[in-house]
């Protein structure tokens, strides 16, 4: 008997689970989806800030606004390939979660997926990406006028490096200079280990990329 055929016989069953009323039925099925999707890293991409107006009683000279619609998240709910009825409880709830489905067209079938959101998930620096935010953010506050004093306001405050980047002679001064374009808290992850390898030049928004997230257990 192999791996698989020891796990399966292992695995608990309840043979009267069909004859359940279908109203108790979805309820379980639901029970097994989570409240939302778990947070995930989207990369960071260069060009993708967009100025905000303000009220004229703002307290910020200006505000600066990350496009996330730009990019996509792929989201997986293995619940959908369990049965036609589990499937119709896990669209129901992907519908109320913004969730779409797409045609992959490299992978060649349907993927879930949504786009980020500024207080769910979290910008993923790649090789090189940091030293282009920083950039950015001198350049936004370039534009905010020669007498703004008080650092601009950007809508994002979630950020992901790998490890690699705390080994660059460069990189404090480059998070200092980034950091003075914040108005408030700064959550800020180091990515050990492997680094998602994220495609951000093809720009392609009928393949969706491998979903890279937040281990919550380390």
């Amino acid at each position: 008997m192999d791996t698989l055929a020891v796990t399966a016989a292992s695995l608990p069953i309840f043979p009267l689970f069909p004859y359940l009323p279908p109203e108790l039925r979805a309820m379980i099925w639901r029970a097994a989806l989570p409240e939302k999707d778990s947070p995930a890293f989207t990369p960071y991409r260069g060009g993708s800030w967009n100025p905000s107006p303000v009220p004229n009683t703002s307290v910020h000279f200006g505000e600066w606004e990350y496009r996330f619609d730009l990019d996509i998240i792929r989201v997986k709910i293995p619940l959908a390939s369990v049965n036609h009825e589990a499937r119709n409880v896990a669209i129901t709830w992907a519908h109320k979660q913004g969730i779409e489905f797409i045609f992959d067209k490299k992978r060649r079938y349907n993927v879930y997926i949504r786009r980020p959101g500024q207080m769910r998930d979290m910008i993923c620096f790649g090789e090189g990406a940091f030293q282009l935010f920083a950039r950015q953010c001198r350049e936004m506050q370039m534009a905010s006028g020669p007498n703004a004093i008080i650092p601009i306001s950007i809508n994002t405050s979630r950020f992901a490096i790998p490890e690699t980047s705390l080994m660059d002679r460069w990189f404090p001064r480059l998070l200092c200079d980034a950091m003075h374009s914040f108005c408030d808290d700064v959550v800020m992850f180091i990515i050990a280990g492997k680094h998602p390898a994220f495609d951000v030049t093809s720009g392609d928004s009928a393949t969706a990329p491998p979903r890279w997230v937040l281990d919550a257990t380390h």
